[in-house]
Parts: C-alpha cells; sequence; structure tokens
C-alpha cells in the first residue's frame, strides 16, 4: 500500500482572508490543515463511477443547482452552477474508471489549467494534496473579466478525475471575490475520494 505523507497548507505572506467567514476573521499563513486519505495503487477499484458521483451537498456552501449530469460504468460528468448577484460560479466534475493503473496515470497526469482552460498557472499556485496516490489543487486569480478559478485532481489505482470551478463576474465587467477558501477545496478533495473506497 503506498501511503504520501504531504501537507496540504497555505502558502502566502501575512494572513489569508477566510471568505464567507462573518466577522472578518483571518487564518494564519503560518498554520497548516492536513487533508489526507488513503490510495493503493496495487488494489483496483472496482465499482462503477457512477456510483462515485457528487450530490449539492457535497459542495461547499448552499444554494447550488445540479444542471448537467451524465454517467456510466466507466465515466461520469456532472455541471453545477450557483449564481448570486456579484458573480456566477460553474463547476464542472469528471470522472473516468480505466482498466489499469498505468492507462489511468496516462489520462490524469497531462490535465492542468492550460490544457483545460489555456490558464497559466505558476508554481507557486499548485500545491500536492494528500489524497488518494495522487492529487494536485491548483489556483489562479481573476483576471481579463474572468473571476479567480480551481482545478482539482486525483487519482487513485485505475480511477482518475478533476473538478474545474470557475468565478464569472454577473455584470461581466467587475471581478467577484472568491467564494470558496483553500479549506474549503481541500476538504472537497477528501470527500470526492472518500466515495471511491
Amino acid at each position: 500500500m503506498k501511503r504520501r505523507k504531504l501537507v496540504f497548507s497555505f502558502i502566502t505572506a501575512g494572513t489569508v482572508a477566510i471568505a464567507g467567514c462573518s466577522g472578518g476573521e483571518t487564518q494564519s499563513a503560518e498554520q497548516q490543515r492536513e487533508f489526507s486519505t488513503t490510495g493503493n495503487d496495487s488494489q483496483l477499484i472496482q465499482s462503477p463511477v457512477d456510483k462515485f458521483t457528487l450530490t449539492t451537498e457535497d459542495l461547499p456552501g448552499s444554494d447550488w443547482e445540479q444542471n448537467r449530469s451524465g454517467a456510466d460504468a466507466t465515466f461520469a460528468m456532472q455541471g453545477f452552477s450557483k449564481p448570486t448577484p456579484e458573480s456566477y460560479v460553474a463547476v464542472m466534475f469528471n470522472i473516468r474508471k480505466k482498466p489499469d493503473v498505468s492507462a489511468a496515470t496516462d489520462g490524469y497526469d497531462p490535465i492542468t489549467p492550460e490544457y483545460l482552460t489555456g490558464s497559466s498557472v505558476g508554481e507557486a499556485e499548485s500545491r500536492e494534496l494528500n489524497v488518494g496516490v495522487a492529487s494536485e489543487l491548483y489556483s489562479w486569480d481573476g483576471e481579463n473579466g474572468v473571476g479567480p478559478g480551481y482545478l482539482l485532481k486525483i487519482r487513485d489505482a485505475n480511477v482518475f478525475c478533476h473538478l474545474l470551478w470557475a468565478v464569472r463576474p454577473s455584470d461581466g465587467e467587475y471581478l467577484p471575490e472568491d467564494p470558496v477558501t483553500l479549506d474549503q477545496m481541500g476538504q472537497l478533495a477528501v470527500t470526492i475520494h472518500t466515495k471511491w473506497r
């Protein structure tokens, strides 16, 4: 059984504001939160991936709507949205099951923000997570009328997924604040992978 010991941490100077908290609470940059699940490349996942889909309750916050869905034994795709007065948040989730670890790794490795959206993300804007066998979280700030975004990807044995979180301004011009925290994205990774095993 392969178990990685990597820590998911906030790596910024000063303090990081936690969006959505009342009273302007902040979390020190030195504080760390570890998100951890165990993956196992020697034990293939047998269940069909349509058993691993997300619900609106799995996503951070409330008022989510599921507006797209399709699933079978080896592939599932879902779309969720949450309109607010300031922004429109869209989440796309894709999960695949391959016949073996090698095929899953070949599908997992090329998934990057640049591959999916054309957005270039620097090394400082990505971090490995301790979820599954391999997992990574990419984040980028808003620019050119597009708000902040995240890409979360996870692989365990013969199954891999990616979740793309994008924020769009409702008025087409104003860049909205990020409606989710890195802490919430780490917890979402744990929620996703826990369904697999």
